[in-house]
């Protein structure tokens, strides 16, 4: 049983596997030859795993700027990571662990389903968003007081349920911006943070508004002539990377000295602090490059894929896929919305620590900004902001999602205080995403018992009224846009026809390689 749970945790929340199986399915689904099937799925598998290898790349770095930074300004307290968090919680509670990786399983399914039969047709294809998720419910189930044994059923039924509707319906809060990114209607985001994305680009709107459309998009910024190499992304990451490493690393040494920074584990004994500075900017920059290459890579595969699905199961279907896809588009606003998301994240510090000084029993720990969480969401949160509110959009979106990263942990600070309970067996990590403050409603509702069987109720009805409600709307659509469902009938028909053809083929071709064994024989 053990073997089964761990194959269904590594599988399916592996984002690579399930991106693979997409791509599988979709290119089965067009009746491509077995060489054409194999190509492309083993092309989007690569190409995710050279995004994640840019990641690799990226993270790397931030890692020892991360210990740098807190030394510096001497912080200690909560780090908001939900990645680790769910790590931690999954090794202290094996129960917890194995519940989870049924309920991603369950929520798999059920999102196809939904997306099959309901108006809402995305296709969440971020496996290990799916798992920590899972683990944010379970954790907040058993906190409330549900057993993990004999309450089992409500973890498998609720807990999946909840998931699953969460899968269906975030990425439609990207979906204005991921088409006018993408200039299709394809491609979506599926991550732990879209309603810091949905309101860092609602903000970019507003911006627009107010200023009447007359706004500067980040990527129109013209250099002086002396600084037009600036206008080259891979020169203006480089650049920036290496003032902020520069100021960072070059303080750390002149307050605390160069054998600090190797007694953290830095640098080495050996190694150059100017150096260490050149690399590790060199370093981030090239894991942006690979990170792009990696999402052209899979995309090319993933395109092709979903035309199969929609095609054959699910009409009109989308997919969502990690927040590091819409990292391609605007370079520039990514930058910059990751300097004002960390920002926020200082802002979110400060009033931490003002926070924890008034009421010390309820905020026991100030919130230390992730380096990481800020990079990614803040880049993400940049780029929407940019589409409608240019410059000053993206700084403001991103700037307000990195308050938003400071912000969410305290509300699950305020829970362990309510429950009497702690997430984290070490009382150093916490849940970071903007989407685990909506999921941090369910443990406030678990509070009174009774209200266990609200939320069942709630649930069934949510899933039964997207249902009813896309069966209604798919008839309306199908008055409204004839010549979509005709279209696709006649490439279901081709299909079908193409199908019936090659069988006969195959029979006709065996019939003759009898017919001519037989003469042979004679």
């Amino acid at each position: 049983m053990n073997e089964f749970i761990y194959f269904i945790k590594g599988f399916f929340g592996a984002p690579a596997v399930l991106i693979a199986l997409f791509a599988l399915f979709g290119s089965i689904m067009q009746r491509n030859k077995f060489t054409d099937v194999l190509l492309s799925t083993l092309k989007a598998a690569v190409g995710y795993l050279i995004l994640a290898g840019g990641i690799g790349l990226l993270v790397s770095t931030l890692d020892d700027f991360t210990v740098s930074f807190n030394q510096l300004f001497g912080l200690t307290g909560i780090m908001p990571n939900s990645d680790a968090l769910a790590g931690n919680i999954m090794k202290a509670i094996p129960q917890i662990a194995t519940i989870a990786a049924l309920m991603m399983f369950i929520s798999i399914i059920i999102n196809i389903m939904l997306a099959r039969f309901s108006r809402f047709k995305y296709i969440f294809l971020t496996g290990h968003h799916t798992l920590f998720i899972c683990v944010v419910i379970a954790t907040m189930f058993h906190i409330a007081g549900l057993d993990l044994s004999s309450d089992i059923w409500y973890f498998l039924v609720v807990g999946s349920g909840i998931v699953s509707i969460y899968m269906l319906l975030s990425p439609a809060l990207t979906k204005p911006y991921m088409e006018y990114l993408t200039q299709d209607k394809k491609l979506y985001i599926g991550h732990a943070n879209v309603f810091g994305f949905a309101i860092a680009g609602a903000i970019g709107r507003l911006v627009g508004k107010i200023k009447k459309g007359k706004v500067k998009s980040t990527e129109d910024i013209r250099f002086p002539k002396w600084l037009s190499v600036f206008s080259n992304s891979t020169v203006s990451v480089a650049v920036t990377m290496i003032i902020i490493f520069g100021i960072t690393y070059g303080s750390m040494w002149g307050v605390y000295g160069k054998e600090q920074m190797v007694s953290l584990g830095v640098i080495g004994s050996s190694d150059s602090v100017i150096v260490k500075i050149l690399l590790d900017a060199l370093t981030f920059t090239a894991g942006v490059e690979v990170l792009i290459y990696g999402i052209k890579t899979m995309v090319g595969e993933l395109i092709p894929a979903l035309e199969g699905i929609s095609q054959r199961l699910i009409p009109g279907a989308k997919m969502a896929v990690d927040c590091s896809v819409a990292l391609y588009y605007s370079p520039t606003a990514v930058l910059l919305g990751f300097v004002s998301s960390f920002a926020g994240g200082i802002i979110g510090l400060l009033i931490s620590i003002g926070l924890n000084l008034a009421a010390p029993a309820m905020i026991p720990s100030v919130i230390i900004p992730g380096i990481i969480a800020h990079f990614f969401t803040g880049g993400v949160s940049g780029t929407f902001g940019n589409i409608k509110g240019g410059v000053l959009g993206a700084i403001l979106g991103a700037f307000v999602n990195g308050l938003l990263l400071s912000f969410v942990p305290i509300l699950f600070i305020l829970m362990e205080q309510v429950y009497g309970a702690q997430f984290d067996p070490n009382n150093v990590l916490q849940w970071a995403e903007s989407d685990y403050s909506l999921m941090s409603l369910v443990g406030w509702i678990l509070y009174f018992v009774w209200t266990k069987w609200l939320l069942l109720a709630i649930v069934l009805c949510v899933m039964i009224a997207l249902i009813v409600d896309g069966v209604i709307w798919e008839r309306k659509d199908r008055k409204n846009r004839p010549e979509f469902y005709a279209e696709l009938k006649e490439i279901q028909q081709k299909i079908k026809a193409n199908r019936i053809a090659e069988k006969e083929k195959r029979k006709a071709d065996k019939k003759l390689s009898v017919n001519e064994s037989k003469v042979k024989r004679e």
